[in-house]
């Protein structure tokens, strides 16, 4: 779908930008389920589920303190490439913790990735700016209402092997 190529876009110019994985990623749109679902392709990338309980760190974002978010990125990882650290609805946090957070993206932990996931964005930011140069940021495009039958019956069809049909995935829309 035309989301899909705009994300793959995004991951592949912030992959060209350096070889290694980026240690910082912010993926933001107005539909929490596709954000959600990028988020999830994303983890999926780079931990295995069994490397889960281990090297993710999923603090609430009313509840996380960037003390413990930042000794979490730094921590080595134990049995898995990598320490993620992922927070959801992330706007509380990125709003108490900005300067900080700038801070952190002038020397990123090695050995850390920090996932953040919002729901706006705002690009006029020096936070922006410098979260563009050294992770990446994942715009999720807003799906609107004609696009969504063709997007329900790719996504039956991808994650359960349902084929629906144009008019059933229209009504399925409609409730």
């Amino acid at each position: 779908s035309e989301n899909e190529q705009r994300i793959n876009t995004v991951v592949k110019k912030a992959a060209a930008k350096s070889d290694k994985q980026s240690g910082f990623y912010v993926i933001f749109g107005e539909n929490p389920f596709l954000v959600s679902k990028e988020c999830e392709k994303m983890l999926n990338s780079i931990l295995r589920p069994d490397q889960r309980a281990m090297a993710l760190y999923e603090p609430k974002a009313e509840d996380a303190r960037i003390a413990d978010v930042l000794d979490e990125l730094r921590t080595l990882p134990f049995l898995a490439p990598k320490r993620v650290v992922l927070i959801k609805d992330a706007e509380p946090f990125v709003k108490a913790n900005t300067e900080q957070l700038e801070a952190y993206l002038d020397d990123p932990s090695p050995s850390g990735i920090l996932i953040l996931t919002v729901t706006s964005w705002d690009k006029r930011t020096r936070f922006h700016k410098k979260a563009q140069a050294v992770g990446a940021l994942i715009e999720i495009a807003k799906m609107y209402s004609n696009q969504m039958p063709a997007y329900l019956a790719a996504y039956a069809q991808q994650t359960h092997g349902i084929r629906l049909d144009v008019q059933c995935s229209r009504f399925l829309v409609e409730l």
